[in-house]
């Protein structure tokens, strides 16, 4: 019997989809579930959201799409993103991707070589996503402890006794997964003075939670100076109108975004038509149901 790759065998996993398994499996039974399992909203996807997919099927909207995703989704992605953050997006330098989470591996592989002992720095706990395409795409995971008594952020003199001239990438999440932790612009400010001392370092700011900030308000490392052309800006549709099962995620960053469509291209082609179109409808369509 041909073996698999120890590549394969020792490829992390996020347990949240595990246990989903099993509790579609109990509801598939009969039983009756309440589920905490995963990170998605309580609610439909809204109507109009819903009604611009059917809309999409019935006009033929269901073929492939340029790997940077429809030009249209790429403008409303853009103006959107550059709002939230108070930045000048162009549609050109934004990539739609299959969800945010390709976006993990697409910024390792255009930022660390393999096997050379490259370092990404990513902040623990966190989204375990991270560590695993870290070590799956051979660079070296440096975990980035994050402090209670700091509202789950992490001191930024941390960050700075992590950084070797191996580092190549650093990861940011914010709001955060699964802490709810949020780095304030104080934090983030703090971050940015530390990075500005090495300057041949990528951020990557993962930002899908950008909208669902209860206490304070959301800001981006990108927005600070000197830090939008080395930030890669990492959203998406899921969690703001309940699309996770749509699969829409956009990233930003002028130097990165052709490798990023490259990087599309050799994977999962393009993202979906249909769902492309839907997500155009959440951004520009009304946003009472995502407020």
């Amino acid at each position: 019997m041909p073996r698999i790759s120890r590549r394969t065998e020792n490829l992390g996993t996020e347990n949240a989809f595990v246990v989903l398994a099993e509790v579609n499996e109990l509801v598939r039974r009969g039983k009756d579930i309440i589920s905490f399992c995963i990170g998605q909203p309580d609610f439909h996807t809204p109507a109009n959201v819903q009604d611009a997919a059917v809309r999409a099927v019935r006009e033929g909207r269901h073929g492939y799409t340029p790997s940077a995703g429809i030009v249209e989704l790429r403008e409303a992605a853009a103006r959107y993103m550059g709002a939230m953050r108070g930045l000048s997006i162009r549609p050109e330098d934004v990539v739609i991707g299959g969800g945010a989470k390709p976006f993990i591996a697409y910024s390792i592989l255009s930022t660390t070589d393999y096997g050379v002992g490259d370092e990404v720095i990513y902040p623990n706990p966190g989204f375990p996503i991270y560590e695993s395409q870290i070590v799956a795409n051979g660079a070296v995971p440096v975990p980035l402890h994050l402090r209670e008594a700091r509202n789950f952020a992490f001191d930024p003199a941390e960050l700075e006794a992590k950084i070797t001239k191996k580092t190549k990438l650093v990861i940011l999440n914010s709001p955060q997964n699964p802490t709810g932790g949020i780095l304030t612009k104080k934090d983030l400010e703090a971050i940015a003075a530390v990075l500005g001392r090495h300057p041949e370092v990528w951020i990557y700011a993962d930002e899908i939670y950008s909208r669902l900030c209860y206490e304070g308000s959301f800001a981006s490392i990108a927005s600070l100076p000197g830090m939008l052309e080395r930030t890669i800006i990492s959203d998406g549709a899921s969690k703001t109108w309940a699309m996770t099962g749509w699969r829409i995620g956009f990233a930003s960053n002028p130097v990165l975004a052709p490798q990023f469509v490259r990087w599309v291209t050799n994977t999962d082609s393009c993202a979906s038509h249909v769902s492309q179109w839907a997500a155009v409808e959440a951004i520009n369509g009304p946003q009472d149901d995502a407020q």
